[in-house]
């Protein structure tokens, strides 16, 4: 992903699969890789219904506890915006449910 000026980079859709009916969210983890002499930048995760949680990127590990509860299933999606002039980086998404 490549975020220039503040602008969003594009967002890279993670599909669920295939999900029990009664799943719910036990964790969202996030792995990144920045790429060298990239300005500090957020990383959003999206989830299907729509809501939004971000970090502010500090460590190549991030955990998002603001899914928990909700339905694991549908499109997920993920983008950063950098908080200066260039961040460029990829990341990996993990999302364990309970059913």
């Amino acid at each position: 992903m490549n975020s220039l000026f503040g602008n969003p980079s594009a967002s890279r859709n993670i599909s669920s699969g295939s999900i029990p009916g009664n799943a719910s969210v036990s964790s969202v983890k996030v792995n990144v890789n920045v790429s060298s002499g990239s300005d500090s930048f957020y990383l959003y995760v999206k989830h299907p219904s729509g809501y939004s949680a971000s970090r502010l990127v500090g460590s190549t590990s991030l955990s998002f506890t603001e899914f928990n509860g909700l339905d694991p299933y549908g499109t997920w999606q993920v983008y950063i915006v950098t908080t200066r002039t260039v961040s460029t980086a990829t990341a990996r998404m993990t999302v364990d449910y309970t059913y």
